[in-house]
């Protein structure tokens, strides 16, 4: 009875870490709805950080003014960079595999409020916006 006991408890608790873990809510955007700020207001970059996590060369080729490079590679070296600027970050990659993971890992490893986190769906591949080549 109590291995049946214990090995229920254990079950439970892995569940319980399970869905914890499965359960993390980024906010999400769409490009359509991302190229509607870009039109009327502007990026506010007084109370938002616009970061893109693809490769440096990838955002050198075309990336969407007003978004600073912070590739996923390195992004555990620029936390505290991003940390210092307290603001909200909207996190764009080529498609957006690349910014839920790092969302997640901000969150889950550094600290960060998922509620102060955006991901902007389908990405830079399914921007219709004006773009930029090079730095």
């Amino acid at each position: 009875m109590k291995k049946l006991l214990f090995s229920l408890l254990l079950l439970m608790s892995v569940v319980i870490i399970g869905c914890s873990n499965s359960t993390m809510k980024l906010n999400e955007i769409t490009v359509d709805e991302l190229l509607e700020i870009y039109e009327t207001t502007g990026f506010n970059h007084e109370e938002v950080m616009y970061i893109d996590v693809r490769e440096k060369n990838e955002f050198t080729d075309r990336h969407i003014e007003g978004f600073e490079v912070f590739p996923k590679s390195i992004i555990e070296c620029l936390v505290e960079e991003i940390s210092e600027e307290e603001k909200d970050l909207v996190i764009i990659c080529n498609t957006q595999n690349r910014s839920k993971a790092v969302g997640e890992l901000l969150v889950s490893e550094y600290g960060f409020s998922p509620t102060n986190i955006t991901i902007v769906q389908g990405g830079v591949s399914s921007w219709k916006g004006p773009v930029v080549s090079g730095n």
